[in-house]
């Protein structure tokens, strides 16, 4: 090495990633003012080779499987539906997916007048919700239904019974549909036809809707013009209205307040931890609140994204949620991931074959992500796979969030090992008890005989002689 050239010293060290970064502008050691004590502390571990180990290269031999998520496929039709913009996913009670799209319409800045009323107030005439079922790494075409039903598609949610609710931002109203034979009858409806207002009675181009599976309440994104979640109860009684609008001084601060809404545009609910997860999209962050209504924490980091479009939790592999636009920021579009436990976002996706254009929509089931994209030109189907690392299988799930047959199969045969292990044990003690009782018995009676007669040779002799 020439006197004039550089020696660097790099160190990579991990953290968790739900503690704050402890070097958030980076960090490097400039200057070297003690050579000496540096050369002579420096770890003999770094200047030696590692000693040879089979069984880790034989694990990082596995890193040529591949892992982590993958994407399968973008579609921009099925069977012989184009695609319009895709507003939003769900999956019904069989597990197929339905994907709600607007057909020819397209929501730009003529849409809708000063007073958020439709300019156009003729229906879709397409089919507005097209069903697929998964086939490989593809998706197969079903059925098509919702003709002439839907002004401006926005939301759709599908419950346990397979009732259908969908939000319609043109009509401002959330319906819920019973779904027969291909066709919708509405068996709820919240809201005036093409009425927005801001009382209980009405909303304003309503965004995204969830049903509990635990009482079947439904929980409303109103969120373009009232910044508000609306809870109600399962027959359509209104339970809580909570979240108010942020103001602008309020974005201007470091730190926004919690529960300050600037356009919530999706909901999921976590029932099992009792979590209820909001895209506050022009804020830039996803909400956190309790099944009371209070607002718990936040996602929000602004080196990575610079809105929140969709958000969606899913029990496999914890919470998903994506941006709909680039920034001057952030050129890069991706789907980012809370893996369940976490509080934050702790790795991200997007396609390989091209980049994200305007995504509106994620939904996860099982092993399979799906984006949608509300392109002007069409929408975009986007279906990811999540694989595992194979070193993994010990932790393996199947696509509905179950074991896999190997995983059961083995848990059954170590349940009967455990069994028989269990069986032997038992025995064993038995056989112990016993044979102890018997040792106690055979002392006692020594003892007996011994307080009656000589113990050694000479006692027996005397005792004889004496008998004389």
């Amino acid at each position: 090495m020439g006197v004039d050239e550089m020696c660097n010293f790099y160190m990579m060290f991990y953290r968790d990633a739900n503690v704050p970064d402890p070097f958030p502008y980076g960090a490097y050691c400039p200057h070297n003012e003690n050579p000496r004590v540096v050369a002579a502390e420096y770890p003999v571990e770094g200047t030696t080779l590692l000693p040879s180990h089979p069984e880790w290269e034989h694990v990082a031999h596995q890193a040529t499987n591949p892992f982590g998520v993958i994407e399968k496929v973008a579609l921009k039709k099925l069977g012989e539906h184009k695609f319009g913009q895709i507003s939003s996913i769900a999956f019904d009670s069989t597990g197929n997916l339905a994907i709600f799209h607007r057909g020819t319409k397209v929501w730009n800045q003529y849409t809708f007048d000063y007073n958020n009323q439709l300019t156009d107030k003729s229906p879709v005439s397409e089919p507005a919700i097209i069903i697929a079922k998964e086939n490989g790494d593809n998706l197969e075409f079903v059925e098509a239904i919702g003709n002439d039903l839907f002004y401006m598609p926005h939301g759709i949610f599908i419950d346990e019974d397979n009732y259908y609710y969908t939000t319609d931002v043109g009509t401002h109203q959330v319906i819920k549909w019973k779904y027969s034979n291909g066709q919708l009858a509405a068996a709820l409806t919240l809201g005036e036809r093409f009425v927005p207002g801001s009382d209980s009675q009405h909303f304003c181009k309503p965004a995204g809707v969830a049903v509990s599976k635990k009482d079947g309440s439904v929980f409303v994104a109103d969120g373009y013009c009232n910044n508000r979640i609306l809870h109600f109860s399962k027959s359509g009684k209104l339970i809580a209205e909570f979240g108010h609008a942020s103001t602008a001084a309020g974005r201007e601060v470091s730190r926004l307040s919690l529960g300050a809404f600037q356009l919530p545009h999706d909901i999921s609910l976590d029932e099992e931890n009792e979590r209820i997860y909001v895209a506050d999209r022009e804020n830039a962050r996803v909400q956190i609140f309790d099944f009371d209504h209070k607002p718990v924490s936040e996602i929000r980091n602004g080196q990575f994204f610079g809105n929140v479009y969709s958000v969606h939790y899913c029990p496999a592999h914890g919470l998903f949620f994506i941006p709909g636009l680039a920034t001057d920021e952030v050129k890069e579009i991706n789907v980012f991931v809370v893996p369940p436990g976490s509080k934050t976002f702790q790795y991200a996706f997007r396609p390989k074959s091209t980049e994200f254009s305007r995504p509106h929509i994620v939904r996860a089931k099982g092993n399979s992500i799906y984006v949608g994209e509300i392109d002007d030109s069409g929408g975009v189907l986007w279906k990811f796979d999540y694989l595992q690392d194979p070193s993994m299988k010990d932790h393996s799930l199947m696509s509905d969030g179950t074991e896999s047959d190997e995983e059961s199969a083995m848990s059954s045969t170590m349940s009967k090992a455990s069994t028989t292990q269990g069986t032997m044990v038992v025995t064993m003690i038995v056989i112990m008890a016993f044979a102890m009782g018997i040792m106690y018995f055979m002392r006692r009676h020594r003892v007996a005989i011994n307080s009656r007669t000589p113990t050694t040779l000479l006692d027996r002799a005397v005792s004889w002689r004496a008998a004389l």
